[in-house]
């Protein structure tokens, strides 16, 4: 039986079940407090949301790729990679990370690269992938040639 479920104007989840009887589409609204194991269908729906945000942000940031981004270097990591905070559309500030072989050689002791400091990069790469079952957003910058690989 197909389900549709959406949030009405006042952000209560509604559900439509539609069952194909003889050709006859019926369509009945699922009562949802009367489910089994409401907890673990909220938490599918939740998985299920989240998937679709990051899919969405994925799709919208896709089109900075190449561009030259500002960001914020405000980590490194035990592989001497840095992250990056950088704003590709005003408000949104996504966590970016640089790999070090992403990063001029010359620049990879510099004191212009150390945690704190504005730096340019090429937004290389932006992928949806799940990360311990959770729907994440991975980000790649680099220092290198803007025509290089991805």
């Amino acid at each position: 039986m197909e389900v549709m479920a959406h949030f009405r104007e006042d952000l209560c989840l509604e559900a439509v079940a539609y069952n194909n009887s003889g050709g006859i589409i019926m369509q009945q609204q699922v009562d949802l407090a009367e489910i089994r194991g409401r907890n673990t269908l909220l938490r599918q729906l939740e998985e299920n949301l989240a998937k679709v945000v990051v899919l969405k942000q994925a799709a919208r940031y896709k089109s900075f790729e190449r561009d030259l981004v500002w960001g914020e270097i405000t980590a490194y990591d035990e592989e001497k990679n840095l992250y990056i905070e950088t704003e590709p559309l005003p408000g949104e500030k996504v966590i970016a990370c640089c790999p070090l072989n992403r990063l001029g050689v010359h620049e990879r002791n510099s004191l212009e690269f150390t945690v704190g400091r504005r730096r340019a990069f090429h937004f290389r790469k932006v992928e949806p992938v799940m990360l311990n079952g959770t729907a994440r957003l991975k980000v790649v910058v680099d220092r290198v040639s803007k025509n290089g690989p991805g």
